[in-house]
This record gives C-alpha cells, sequence and structure tokens, in this order.
C-alpha cells in the first residue's frame, strides 16, 4: 500500500514537470464589492418528487401533488410538506393544474388540446413516444412540455422540454427543470437599512 502511495505520487509529480504550472485566465483579479451592496443569489432549480404513496417521499422542497383522477394526493402532499412548493397535475385533464399528464390511462393528446385551449393550463407531461402526436393535436397553441425521460437515472434535461422526469427509484420519480419553469415563488427584496445620521 505505502509503496503504491509513494508510486502515485511520484507519477502526479513527473506530470506537473511536464505540464508546468498552471496557466493564468487573463482575466483582472475581482476586486471587493462596496460597502452596503447587497448580493441576491441566482436562484437554482431544486429537484422535483412525484410519488402516488405520499409516504415515500423523500425530504425535498419542491413535490407534484396528483389534484384527480385515481390517484389524487394532493391534500396529503401538502399535509405532509407543509412547507414545500407543491405543483399540481392532473391526469383527467378535466381541472385546472400546473401540468397535465398524457400517458396510457391518463389524459390523451386530443384531452390535451382541450386543456391547453379552456386555460386550465398550458404544461404537458408525457414520454418521447407521445411528442409528435402532442405536436400534433396541440398545432397553434402556447405549450410547454415536461418530458418523461428515465433512460439511466442520471440527471438530464431532454432538448425542448422546460423538465424532465428523468428518474424511478422504485419509489419516487425525480425530475429537474430548466430553471426557467416553474416560475420561482416571490421571495422578499433584499433591503439595505442605511444607519441613522
Amino acid at each position: 500500500m505505502r509503496r503504491t502511495f509513494f508510486c502515485l505520487a511520484a507519477i502526479l509529480v513527473g506530470l506537473g514537470f511536464l505540464w508546468g504550472p498552471p496557466k493564468s485566465s487573463g482575466a483582472m483579479p475581482l476586486s471587493p464589492l462596496p460597502p452596503g451592496t447587497v448580493i441576491t443569489p441566482t436562484p437554482v432549480s431544486p429537484l422535483i418528487y412525484d410519488s402516488v404513496k405520499v409516504g415515500n417521499l423523500p425530504a425535498g422542497t419542491t413535490y407534484l401533488g396528483y389534484v384527480d383522477g385515481g390517484y389524487a394526493n394532493d391534500a396529503a402532499v401538502r399535509a405532509e410538506h407543509p412547507s414545500a412548493r407543491i405543483l399540481t397535475i392532473s391526469t383527467t385533464g378535466a381541472s385546472p393544474a400546473d401540468i397535465l399528464d398524457v400517458e396510457p390511462g391518463d389524459a390523451t393528446p386530443q384531452k390535451a388540446r382541450r386543456w391547453v385551449a379552456s386555460g386550465m393550463g398550458h404544461v404537458i407531461y408525457s414520454d418521447l413516444s407521445d411528442k409528435p402526436l402532442l405536436d400534433a393535436a396541440l398545432k397553434g397553441l402556447t405549450w410547454q412540455w415536461y418530458a418523461a425521460d428515465p433512460t439511466g437515472c442520471y440527471p438530464h434535461l431532454v432538448p425542448g422540454s422546460v423538465a424532465t422526469q428523468y428518474c424511478w427509484t422504485g419509489r419516487y420519480d425525480i425530475s429537474e427543470t430548466d430553471g426557467s419553469w416553474p416560475a420561482a415563488p416571490p421571495s422578499p427584496t433584499p433591503t439595505i437599512i442605511s444607519p441613522l445620521l
């Protein structure tokens, strides 16, 4: 073990001599911010979790709650995670929601057209194979796609989607978003209080 460590260290030192010291990026060094500057961090898109069994959901900040159909659990998700952001999903197309679920046994592309046209919502969840059917059914309407692509269970965003469900763990689904959807909930604006003179 010790010999392996020294051999590895010698190799790494040797590579440093071959490549030389790190090259400068040429960027100007950063100067400190003036006193009183308020920095508002850029929001990072949280992961979205969903499951038809609320008890399976892990700790998180954003969840999907089903508002209708055989797996309606929106109220239970809200009760279990009261401080989390809950996005609603309709499986029937009969309810207003943040998302409409289009897959076998749930809403169809034709129901999706009626749902979007009636103003009940505009984000449609479907797998990759249903996307061409949605494109045809929703032609002329403004809508966004929430893709289902759980191949490999690694974080990724399908091109053209605002969100991608990329993993089914056996207990819950995991999705990520493009950072623009859903719009971040309003947060308090940072305020600088000037000292009294």
